[in-house]
């Protein structure tokens, strides 16, 4: 599993970098990361994919990756139409650089007055929002294939594929090898529908790319982040699981809240080596079953 930063470490306020994107990459390599998710081309994004591309190459690092918002749930085939050209554009960019995952998400759905993240995302998405999702991530997934790009939905609070079941749905719908999931487990746990165990039973194979990042909820319903290592989530346990089933894909370690991104972004790094050098020590057979009392949920 190759473990890459999400370019948030690095941002002094989304998407405006602290640094120059060349020390960004620098300090990705000299903190012992495989690669770097950034922002995919959008009017503010201070950088290309061609200057990512030759940024990673130029520090060593394995790869780069984008992460793609796409409004899909504004009702007008003109936008749909434009935002597909500008999908299939950022992936033949991507592909050209060598990149072969991009995160993607579709558009948000989060209704004005929404109580919680429950109340968001797929639950309130009309029968023409999905449609128009699968219409996009179809023509999307057809480049991504001829390029040799998967594209990678994001589970999120507030968008279409937030949950385990909506995911999968959509995918199932697209019908494309293409087109598959970025899991970031906390974001579903924080909606407080599904358990760990039957969202990955829902995605199963379907998982080539994961988020990480970790925290704890208070009294009041808010979202506290922490390191990796020092949340609710059992993150050594979440990975382990994930390996058992035979994930070998991308794990991006993402600032969660605020502080000093650059600190926490080479504390975690050296979290994951010890996690990934633990479990190069064992065997398939060696892991233990985890019973659902271990699971948070």
């Amino acid at each position: 599993m190759d473990v890459y930063a999400h370019i948030n470490f690095f941002e002094s306020k989304y998407p405006r970098l602290n640094f120059s994107l060349d020390r960004v990459f620098a300090m990705a390599e000299e903190m012992g990361y495989d690669g770097l998710e950034v922002r995919a081309p959008a009017n503010d994004v201070p950088y290309t994919v061609e200057e990512a591309g030759g940024l990673a190459e130029k520090h060593g690092l394995k790869g780069v990756t984008f992460g793609f918002y796409a409004e899909a749930m504004s009702d007008g085939p003109v936008l749909l139409k434009a935002e597909t050209a500008r999908f299939t554009e950022c992936i033949r960019a991507a592909a050209a650089i060598g990149t072969r995952y991009l995160n993607c998400q579709t558009g948000g759905l989060r209704p004005a007055g929404a109580s919680s993240y429950a109340a968001t995302g797929s639950i309130v998405a009309t029968a023409a929002q999905f449609e128009q999702a699968v219409a996009l991530l179809r023509a999307a997934g057809a480049v991504a294939a001829e390029e040799g790009v998967t594209l990678c939905l994001e589970t999120h609070p507030g968008i279409l594929h937030d949950r385990a079941k909506a995911t999968k749905r959509l995918i199932d719908a697209v019908g494309m090898k293409s087109v598959k999931v970025n899991l970031d487990w906390v974001n579903i746990w924080l909606i407080g529908e599904e358990t760990e165990e039957a969202a990955l039973n829902i995605l199963g194979q379907d998982v080539c790319y994961v988020h990480l990042k970790n925290g704890r909820r208070l009294g009041n319903g808010a979202f506290l982040p922490t390191t990796l290592y020092d949340g609710a989530i059992d993150l050594f346990n979440h990975l382990r699981t994930l390996r058992r089933r035979g994930f070998d894909g991308i794990i991006v370690a993402e600032l969660a809240g605020g502080g000093d991104g650059r600190y926490l972004a080479r504390r975690n790094a050296e979290y994951l080596k010890d996690v990934l050098s633990a479990l190069s020590r064992e065997t398939c057979a060696e892991l233990p079953a985890r019973s659902e009392d271990a699971i948070l949920s």
